[in-house]
């Protein structure tokens, strides 16, 4: 798992180095290294591209010219959003990347070229690799990149051991820390809110085993957007593609807390119905990836009392996706079996950040703080408002187990 420095100190003190920290956690029982930060290397900087002009011997190809601080650079150049005027990330002559490519002067297709303008995948920060990286306000040419990179960049990568789905988060992590450390742990924040209207969710589960718990709400007046260069730069941070506001607040809070939630598009529960139930064999479904699905009895289905519009705890429905033209939204926070889950995963061959945590175990009765914590970023950065209670539909609880642990015995154990 990827996980941001920065982001872990939200929660709790870190005076020590990422070096000590990596080792740290390394003792507590994950094994973790630090992330290879390519944009921490002196010799990629930030640049100015004074020129652009087509290639004179490739159409796909583009001539610039690069001022790198120290003088103008010519540079071949493939990016479809390349142009002149850019404030980008330049690579000189001499820089080395993790994958052994080193930079030096070339000749493509004839014209010698003097250093490479950079993507977001070739940096290391994001697997953006489509066009280059460009920053939106004006930046001295020649200044190291580390100085403009977000500080949540500084990452670790830390194997989560399977019996450990408490720590597949930001939180979980610094919960750890916290305890080993003797150090105050900070609760994450959220406000429960009552609504504006009385409108009604009706939930029905037909398998209560394999969905012990669903909470919905509904939500209107949202204003869809980019999402804040804050969000976008966690989910980067995690090695998440930010896709649009909703989705990233839905990605952000797996990643802060560890509970999956998605959220619908309204239109798609037309009646306010929700019904979790089993699949019919052969019963077919599209995903978000695109991809038609043809299902078993022992897959999980949420539907709208009627149609399919995501397979539980794994994937969302193509149809039901939020979209740049949605303006009201059903939010899910639920707790799905790890069995169920885990089984319908498996036999599709499929692996989401969604389905680790769930078939793993997740915890039943983080459900409201997900649902909450969903609402209070819906209102804060879509101007969303709360039209319905929290309805929760928990047919039995799920009580936490008590453990008894004796010291001596663990002593004569451990030795």
């Amino acid at each position: 798992m990827k996980v941001s420095v920065h982001w872990i100190r939200k929660f709790v003190d870190i005076p020590e180095s990422t070096a000590e920290l990596a080792d740290l956690l390394t003792m507590l029982g994950f094994e973790t290294e630090i992330s290879e930060s390519i944009w921490r290397n002196k010799n990629i900087v930030t640049a100015k591209i004074i020129q652009c002009i087509p290639h004179p011997n490739a159409d796909k190809l583009k001539l610039c010219q690069v001022n790198d601080g120290t003088e103008e650079k010519q540079v071949v150049c493939g990016a479809p959003n390349v142009s002149a005027g850019q404030n980008v990330a330049f690579a000189r002559i001499g820089t080395k990347f993790p994958n052994g490519i080193k930079i030096k002067k070339v000749k493509i297709r004839g014209t010698e070229s003097e250093g490479m303008i950079c993507s977001e995948k070739e940096l290391g920060i994001s697997d953006e690799h489509e066009g280059i990286m460009t920053f939106d306000t004006n930046i001295d040419p020649g200044l190291q990149l580390s100085n403009y990179i977000s500080p949540f960049l500084e990452t670790l990568e830390v194997d989560i051991t399977p019996n450990r789905p408490d720590a597949m988060s930001h939180f979980g992590i610094a919960r750890e820390i916290a305890v080993k450390c003797d150090r105050t742990l900070k609760n994450i924040s959220f406000n429960e809110t009552l609504p504006i209207s009385d409108v009604t969710i009706d939930i029905t589960l037909k398998n209560e085993k394999g969905c012990p718990r669903y909470i919905a709400g509904i939500m209107n007046n949202i204003k869809m957007g980019p999402s804040p260069s804050w969000m976008a730069d966690s989910l980067n941070s995690a090695g998440m593609r930010p896709i649009n506001i909703l989705v990233d607040i839905s990605n952000y809070v797996l990643l802060e807390m560890g509970h999956p939630t998605h959220i619908f598009d309204l239109k798609y529960f037309p009646n306010h119905n929700v019904m979790v139930r089993n699949a019919n064999t052969g019963e077919k479904i599209t995903l978000l990836d695109g991809q038609e699905y043809e299902l078993i009895k022992d897959h999980l289905l949420i539907t709208n009392g009627k149609d399919p519009v995501a397979l539980a705890g794994i994937m969302g429905g193509e149809k039901s996706a939020v979209s740049d033209q949605t303006q009201s939204v059903l939010i899910e926070s639920a707790y799905f079996d790890p069995i169920t889950i885990r089984k319908g995963a498996k036999h599709l061959g499929m692996t989401t950040e969604s389905s680790k945590r769930f078939e793993r175990g997740a915890d039943p009765n983080g459900c409201p703080t997900a649902f909450w914590i969903i609402v209070d970023l819906v209102k804060e950065l879509c101007g969303g408002e709360l039209v319905s209670n929290m309805t929760d539909s928990y047919p039995k609880i799920i009580s936490q187990p008590k453990i008894q642990l004796s010291p001596q015995r663990v002593n004569q154990l451990s030795g």
